[in-house]
């Protein structure tokens, strides 16, 4: 059943691709680089290519980044973190398909969160080596990517 609902995913992002990019063409976004010794969260999202990517998501619009990525991790993973618990990494402009403009956050925790995903917004989530993490993200954003080795 898992695989049924994943491969659904992928089929109805396809079909709202064309009218979905241009809406969402320079929203603002945010993601979390979090990181437990030398091990990086990822993440897949249900509604997408099945990729590993950095938990995060929208900003709305009344919103300020720190409280749109404290919101999106509760939603997708249950997880609650002060606003002292992370800090600001420079906004990076990806140059993606869509144009996103991301606000990007490092959290270095000192232990491993207890994680309770969304199951209608994230499949599957994982802690991958920095190396890892920074090849899945090679493909999308050099610059997320690199940042995980520094």
């Amino acid at each position: 059943m898992h695989n049924i609902y994943v491969a659904a995913g992928r089929l109805i992002s396809l079909f709202i691709s064309p009218v979905s990019k241009p809406l969402l063409r320079k929203t603002k976004r945010v993601y979390a680089v979090i990181v437990v010794g030398d091990e990086v969260l990822m993440v897949k999202n249900w509604l997408g290519r099945n990729e590993w990517r950095l938990p995060g998501g929208g900003v709305g619009r009344s919103e300020s980044p720190d409280v749109a990525l404290r919101r999106e991790l509760h939603e997708e993973l249950k997880m609650s973190l002060q606003k002292d618990a992370f800090s600001a990494i420079e906004p990076i402009v990806v140059k993606d398909e869509i144009g996103f403009y991301y606000h990007c956050y490092k959290v270095v925790l000192k232990v491993k969160p207890s994680i309770l995903r969304n199951k209608h917004e994230i499949v599957d989530a994982v802690w991958l080596s920095a190396e890892q993490a920074q090849k899945e993200l090679a493909n999308r954003d050099r610059s997320l990517g690199d940042y995980l080795l520094q």
